[in-house]
């Protein structure tokens, strides 16, 4: 975080013949770089906690049984993005365990804030989603920066609270166009033994088009990354 400090500055015409805008105290910067080594704590825990392999459980449904969803996550290197950027991917599991082909599959990006303990997840699409597919096993075959799409709108705000990270979109601002959706949030918590995450699509009228009822808990089946 850069920081300008503002010396003594003289304007005439002023009451006295000057006005002082001075420098911000030392507490006051103290405080500043506290929040900024907080808000990269909290960034570096959310990595290392989002980092893994994940799974639900199936579910039963009125129209039959919807399988569990495996979601894997696993760090790359893009500094033209940010310094900490993951690839994640979720995909139906199959009836031998193994992930079929993905459903979704993004980047985030993990920036802390200035207020303590908060951070900002921005999300990118693949322009390219089946050469990235089972990236985790090949990180070094990251895409470039120009084959990533950020989607506008749809950054999380992360918060630490207590021993575990909260987060969600800001309202109607991540178009969605999916299901004659015309807006997509995302609410996320985070462990360090599971991710749970909420996504629904509305209309205009806020109505759900589409989306699971309720948020899916996805439990950790790999040790926390170190």
């Amino acid at each position: 975080m850069r920081q300008v400090l503002v010396g003594l500055l003289v304007l005439p015409g002023v009451v006295g013949g000057a006005a002082a805008l001075r420098a911000p105290t030392a507490a006051a910067r103290a405080d500043e770089v506290a929040a900024h080594a907080s808000g990269a704590h909290a960034a570096a825990r959310l990595t290392r906690w989002l980092s893994g392999r994940f799974v639900t459980q199936a579910r039963a449904t009125a129209d039959g049984t919807i399988p569990a969803v495996v979601l894997r996550s696993c760090r790359v290197t893009l500094p033209a993005v940010g310094e900490r950027v993951l690839y994640v991917e979720r995909a139906f599991r199959g009836a031998d365990g193994t992930a079929a082909r993905p459903f979704d599959q993004a980047l985030w990006a993990i920036d802390p804030m200035g207020g303590p303990g908060q951070v900002r997840v921005r999300q990118f699409a693949l322009v390219d989603p089946a050469g990235a597919r089972n990236l985790c096993d090949d990180p070094g075959a990251t895409p470039p920066a120009a084959a990533l799409d950020e989607r506008s709108g749809c950054a999380l705000r992360v918060h630490a609270i207590g021993h575990h990270l909260r987060g969600a979109t800001e309202g109607a601002q991540c178009p969605s166009a999916v299901n004659g959706a015309r807006y997509a949030t995302r609410t996320l918590e985070v462990h360090d033994d599971a991710i749970v995450m909420a996504d629904q699509g509305f209309d205009g009228e806020g109505n759900t088009v589409w989306g699971a009822r309720g948020a899916q808990r996805f439990t950790r089946t790999t040790p926390v990354a170190e």
